[in-house]
């Protein structure tokens, strides 16, 4: 037993040689997450589409976000999406939960006009699973959670993942607002197998938002299909630093 107990131990020592841990927001040498970037994503839920240009001036629907994209809530979720940190995934479920807590009595109100249930639509991956899909979808992520915590407090609901992307985009990072819309218009389409809308209530849920064009162009297609989208979800909202950007 001893030697397995120093076996396991010396496989930690050589682990943290090869791959040190570190804070996901800062790089702080020890720690998955330290006490100060922790504190960043401890926020309550806000509503946020006045940040949101291409989202909020258009569609006029609420958009909620449970932390501001910038500091170590933006290195925390580039470090989950780009560089593989599922150790700090507890982020993205409290966020999850705030943001439920937040929505729920807009999402018991849109089914108390009739339709039982809400679907709740994770905006989908922009490189198909066949190009190499990073192994953590943050949207789905983010919808799955919500519909668990949503489920106990009497909102029936269920994740429907009913978009795809039509056609390729170059990534967003860099683009200006309307460099942005024009890379993602018309870029969604409904999935062959999709499951019928019309008439029912939807949430969209995407993982960042910074001007909208991705959200836009679900809630259109959505919209298209006949379902009725009551507004959006996002981990986070990046600050609108420069209106006229």
């Amino acid at each position: 037993m001893k030697v397995m107990a120093r076996l396991r131990a010396l496989s930690r020592e050589l682990g943290d040689l090869v791959l040190p841990l570190t804070c996901a927001g800062c790089g702080e040498y020890g720690v998955d997450l330290c006490d100060n970037c922790w504190l960043q994503w401890q926020v309550g839920a806000m509503r946020a589409e006045d940040q949101v240009p291409a989202f909020g001036s258009q569609s006029r629907l609420p958009l909620w976000a449970a932390a501001t994209y910038d500091a170590a809530v933006r290195q925390a979720i580039v470090g989950i999406k780009d560089r593989g940190r599922g150790d700090v995934l507890n982020l993205i479920s409290g966020a999850a939960l705030r943001l439920a807590e937040r929505l729920g009595p807009a999402v018991r109100e849109a089914l108390a006009r009739g339709h039982p249930r809400l679907g709740i639509v994770p905006v989908p991956p922009r490189t198909p699973a066949w190009l190499g899909r990073r192994e953590v979808e943050l949207p789905t992520y983010l919808a799955e959670r919500m519909a668990q915590f949503l489920r106990p407090h009497a909102v029936r609901c269920e994740v429907a993942p009913v978009l795809r992307h039509h056609r390729w985009t170059r990534d967003q990072v860099g683009l200006g607002r309307a460099a942005r819309l024009q890379n993602r218009s018309g870029t969604m389409r409904l999935r062959s197998r999709a499951t019928e809308l019309s008439g029912k209530p939807l949430l969209v849920v995407d993982d960042v938002a910074t001007t909208g064009a991705t959200m836009r162009e679900a809630v259109r297609e959505l919209t298209r299909a006949g379902g009725v989208v009551i507004g959006a979800a996002v981990i986070a909202v990046t600050p609108l630093r420069n209106p006229a950007a």
